[in-house]
């Protein structure tokens, strides 16, 4: 059941995104209604979880109180925060005055001098006349001035909110909206979120990360992928949390290309020790201080109560026929005679002095209600500063773990040496000489592996412990990054081995980045045959490449507009590989730069150009590792001339001729099929990517779905003759000449 206020509060947030520039551009050119986007995005009750629940945890989150000064700060000085506009700051003094003007008639101003009342008269209706242009005009901007004179986080969250939350989610529901343009010229429009994670796609990959780490609290989850495939920027994901929730403590350390196991576990050990200096510091220092939220409600009531008692005062006013005397008199009866019977301190008042000599005692219930509350609260903030004050500074968490933290920093870096000593010597007659001397030297010794896994056990442990208990962080996870950088499997075998001590810390959660063959090896559970990977990690996820649909939706988040055949040509480039995929928009980007119209045949044609003159080299540089011999030669003499073959007649014949290559060496012919597999590929992509294309050609039809070349080149890694022959039956599917030797049109 969802609360109809969250919702409300929703809107104008939705409202205010939908004068987003770049989405009203899209919307007015791809004809989609508004009304249909608004009505969408505000009935995703997923959404209103989503902000609920981030501004549970945005409020809650102790790093989120120096942000917000922080912000605050800079915006004044940069001038951000600018002074409220002139009607609200004429509004809020007419209601001072008119306050100003019924307390002077309530405490006895009653017979003043002709200036007087012509000056009280004009002022009187001068007040009422801007206190009426506040309540018609001003009333939206109430809050954010009550916000800026609170020192609130409330405009700060709505922006953050805005950006993060709000604007993702439409610009989702607007590509959902919007038909595929299957145009072959464009534009470039408006570019966003390429050099950030930005909008992030949530991928099947990740939804299961997110499920194993909430079902797990302790143990090892490794994450295993293609390089590239998004590994790292999951874990960033998980380090800065869930939207609802306290972020975890996060050490993200990268895995050494090689290592030696006590060394890795002293680096890690120190930095677990300078995440908790820098969070305890923050929070230490925080504990006394009001939140920005308890001053927005301080000032709230303070002003609610004001309009409160300057309205009543009127109406008292008024009812008691403009004699304020006659109200200050009867109200002080009525107050003096209390507690008595209601119905004897009414009798004699018509009824619309009895109305609001009603209102003004609820009013002072509320009143009296509100500072009893506030009395409570400050006695027990006081009672708990004077605790915290006045404790012994060893039984305070933080400050303890903070302490320990600094005791291990020491204990790492440096030999504890401690000498003290005295000599002395006394001479006889006769030469004759005594000496006597002393020397004590203590020198803390080399710990052992096994004691280095014993201390950062323990503190780990109490680190995960002491947080979560003062509610700093959520949880302890320890993420060891690129561990698919060490190329022997062998090797990140031994490493896993070594680390098999420290991945069940109670509290503690590990998250390591591993190769492919070691999920391969995990994937082998059952076997008698159990390596490391299989007995160390309680999971294992994979990080695959993105389908069409998702390098859809992550170009679509950064090219809003962009044609459907310029996604679809990115996507088969890079695989579906994340970085990859990146990496070609920004070439394209390069391509179409200088505000002019592109085709999309000058755009594959010259993404294709590059990329071959990219890999000739490299392929050329893997040739010269090759034992010599003729059929090297002459491999190398067709690799380096590659970026000077323009046909795709010419690219077929070379293609071709390089599978050929080298077949009594088995490096020479591995290496002719890698190179000569990825010349096919790219001619592929040029035969294809055409301004003749059409919605037809692009379709999934078995066989003709351009994801298979998107498959292709994800094989080239594995098996290149499996590319070979994948891209043998796409390009026999769409009628595309076979690569032959006797392809070529120049002989």
């Amino acid at each position: 059941m969802h609360d109809p206020g969250d919702r409300l509060e929703l809107l104008p947030l939705i409202q205010r995104g939908l004068l987003d520039e770049e989405l009203r551009e899209v919307m007015k050119r791809d004809v989609i209604s508004q009304q249909a986007v608004l009505r969408a995005v505000w009935g995703d009750e997923e959404l209103a979880d989503r902000v609920r629940g981030a501004r549970t945890g945005y409020l809650r989150d102790p790093d989120r109180t120096i942000e917000i000064s922080a912000r605050l700060r800079d915006d004044i000085r940069g001038g951000a925060v600018t002074l409220p506009p002139p009607g609200l700051i004429v509004g809020a003094v007419s209601l001072l005055v008119l306050l100003g003007f019924c307390l002077a008639f309530l405490f006895g101003w009653t017979d003043p001098p002709v200036w007087g009342q012509a000056l009280s008269g004009l002022g009187f209706v001068a007040a009422l006349a801007g206190f009426a242009r506040l309540v018609r005009s001003a009333a939206p901007e109430l809050s954010d001035l009550v916000a800026y004179f609170a020192d609130s986080e409330s405009r700060i969250w709505r922006s953050y909110a805005l950006q993060e939350i709000i604007l993702p989610a439409l610009r989702h529901e607007v590509e959902k909206q919007r038909k595929p343009l299957y145009h072959t010229e464009w534009a470039v429009r408006s570019v966003r979120d390429l050099d950030t994670e930005g909008a992030a796609v949530l991928t099947p990959a990740r939804m299961r990360l997110w499920k194993a780490i909430d079902r797990s609290t302790t143990g090892a989850i490794a994450l295993a992928g293609h390089r590239g495939a998004g590994k790292s920027t999951a874990i960033e994901q998980v380090a800065a949390g869930r939207p609802g929730t306290r972020p975890p403590l996060t050490v993200v350390a990268a895995a050494p290309a090689s290592y030696e196991a006590r060394e890795f576990v002293l680096y890690l050990h120190t930095l677990l020790c300078h995440k908790v200096l820098a969070k305890t510091q923050d929070s230490i220092g925080r504990r006394l201080e009001p939140s920005a939220r308890t001053r927005e409600e301080t000032v709230r009531s303070v002003l609610r109560y004001l309009v409160g008692a300057a309205v009543l005062v009127l109406c008292g006013t008024l009812a008691w026929n403009l004699s304020s005397g006659a109200f200050a008199r009867d109200l002080g009866r009525i107050a003096t005679g209390l507690p008595g019977s209601l119905g004897h301190a009414l009798s004699g008042h018509s009824f619309w002095q009895a109305t609001v000599l009603l209102l003004i005692g609820l009013f002072a219930l509320g009143l009296l209600w509100d500072v009893i509350a506030l009395l409570c609260r400050a006695l027990r903030a006081l009672a708990a500063g004077s605790r915290w004050l006045f404790s012994d500074p060893d039984s305070r968490p933080l400050r303890l773990l903070r302490r320990e933290a600094h005791r291990h920093l020491l204990t790492i870096r440096f030999l504890q040496t401690y000498t003290t000593g005295w000599s002395g010597k006394l001479a006889f007659p006769l030469k004759g000489e005594a000496g006597l001397t002393r020397s004590i030297q203590k020198a803390e010794q080399q710990l052992t592996y096994p004691e280095v896994v014993d201390a950062f056990r323990r503190f780990a442990g109490d680190v995960a412990k002491v947080l979560r208990a003062e509610e700093v962080a959520d949880r302890l996870i320890i993420a060891i990054d690129e561990l698919d950088k060490i190329g022997d499997p062998e090797q990140a075998q031994e490493l896993i081995n070594d680390l098999k001590g420290i991945f069940d810390i109670p509290g503690c959660l590990f998250l390591v980045s591993v190769s492919d063959d070691a999920i391969i090896a995990f994937e082998r559970r059952g076997l008698p045959a159990r390596d490391a990977f299989d007995s160390a990690f309680s999971e294992m996820i994979r990080i695959e490449q993105f389908t069409p649909e998702l390098s859809r939706d992550w170009i679509g988040s950064r090219l809003p507009g962009l044609p459907e055949p310029f996604r679809v040509l990115c996507h088969c480039l890079s695989g579906g590989l994340p970085r990859d995929l990146r990496r070609y928009v920004v070439d394209m980007l390069d391509i179409v730069d200088g505000g002019e119209a592109a085709t999309l045949e000058t755009v594959a044609g010259e993404l294709v150009r590059r990329e071959l003159a990219r890999k000739a080299p490299a392929f050329a540089g893997a040739a010269r590792n090759i034992v010599s011999s003729a059929p090297k030669s002459e491999l190398i003499a067709d690799l380096v001339a590659l970026p000077t073959l323009h046909g795709n007649a010419d690219l077929l014949a070379l293609a071709a001729k390089l599978t050929a290559a080298g077949e009594q060496d088995a490096a020479l012919a591995d290496l002719g099929w890698e190179s000569g597999s990825y010349v096919l590929f790219c001619t592929t992509i040029r035969e294809l990517f055409t301004d003749a294309v059409t919605e037809e050609l692009l379709s999934n039809a078995p066989g003709r779905d351009p994801h298979l070349l998107a498959i292709a080149r994800q094989q080239m890694a594995f098996d290149p003759r499996v590319s070979w022959r994948l891209l043998t039956e796409f390009r026999a599917a769409h009628d595309l000449n076979p690569a032959t030797n006797e392809t070529s049109v120049t002989g």
